[in-house]
């Protein structure tokens, strides 16, 4: 298992988890920044362990496949 076999441009679930990425950097900067109530922190703490899930299923998928 070699993690280089992550970066594979050509394949769709690679754009994807850049995506995600770039969705958890999102909300990490909405949790870091605004001042939620107890419904909004649950909404993106609940995103965010959502987005970490798929990002390391779909990472998992790249380095085996």
């Amino acid at each position: 298992m070699k993690f280089s076999r992550i970066y594979q441009p050509r394949n769709p679930i690679f754009w994807i988890l850049v995506a995600l990425n770039f969705a958890s950097l999102a909300l990490s900067h909405i949790a870091q920044t605004y001042d939620l109530n107890f419904m909004g922190t649950a909404i993106v703490m609940g995103l965010a362990i959502a987005n970490a899930l798929l990002s390391a299923l779909l990472a998992w998928r790249l380095v085996n496949s």
